[in-house]
């Protein structure tokens, strides 16, 4: 990554970024694209945050993990080497661990990578697929499927599921927040984000 240039790697900055008026950009492997939302270059807290998509039978030589990776799969199937996952299914994969990316069906996966958090932490899978996957969600109607939270990570995540016509009252993120629209539109003061929008 060194040759690469930093992308809103303000974390203060409120940003808005719609994959559908992306392109699909070259990564250097056959196959592979990749749409990226955010790029933050630091040895300790560098950040990434991308769609990637594969084609039909790309296999990626196995390599071992800097960083903190996650996978959600949003379209086709992806295995790591250690399982196949389809559309629904998150994998969080510990630094350091050896992974064997490939897709037989072709797939789009958003990748979210982190340095200097996980090690040591468990490897993590959850199939949204999964009726009993979901719990309720702050008694407003919603549902999530709790990813990891700050009992193992200083940081927490979810699968959120709204119901239509839900309105959350007022509140800040005095932590930030980062959020990806799989599907359906959610709205606020900046306006409507649809499925590939990310925040």
């Amino acid at each position: 990554m060194a040759d690469e240039q930093e992308l809103n790697a303000d974390l203060s900055a409120h940003v808005i970024m719609h994959a559908e008026d992306m392109a699909w950009e070259e990564t250097g492997a056959p196959g592979l694209m990749r749409k990226r939302f955010e790029l933050v270059l630091d040895p300790i807290k560098g950040r990434e945050t991308s769609l990637y998509k594969f084609d039909p039978g790309v296999a990626l030589p196995e390599f071992p993990l800097d960083e903190r990776t996650e996978i959600m799969v949003l379209e086709g199937t992806v295995s790591d080497g250690q399982g196949r996952y389809a559309k629904g299914v998150y994998v969080r994969i510990p630094p350091l661990e050896p992974v064997a990316l490939s897709s037989e069906t072709g797939c789009v996966i958003l990748v979210r990578k982190r340095q200097g958090v996980g090690k040591g932490s468990s490897r993590v899978m959850h199939d949204s697929n999964l009726a009993d996957a979901w719990e309720d969600w702050g008694g407003r109607g919603s549902h999530k499927v709790q990813l990891y939270d700050a009992g193992e990570l200083p940081e927490a995540s979810w699968l959120g599921r709204m119901l239509p016509d839900l309105k959350i009252p007022d509140h800040d993120h005095a932590g930030g927040e980062e959020i990806f629209v799989v599907e359906g539109k959610i709205e606020d003061a900046q306006g409507v984000a649809g499925p590939g929008t990310w925040i």
